[in-house]
């Protein structure tokens, strides 16, 4: 495993907007969007199940099928 293409881009900008408080390339909420989308494509890659989100509880579902 290593850093993606633009991981050392990414913690600059991080860094460099701690120094001058502005506002990063991405907020919190895009970045947990992103993060979000990321692990349920890879649980669905690994179960061979589609995956569920649930954004009034914030939480991924197991498919309705299988409850």
């Amino acid at each position: 495993m290593g850093m993606g293409d633009l991981t050392l881009e990414h913690t600059a900008n991080w860094i460099e907007c701690m120094r001058s408080r502005q506002q990063p390339h991405c907020t919190v909420d895009e970045g947990v969007g992103h993060t979000v989308a990321c692990i349920m494509s890879a649980e669905a890659y690994w179960l061979g199940k589609k995956q569920y989100w649930n954004s009034a509880a914030e939480v991924i579902q197991v498919p309705p099928a299988e409850r």
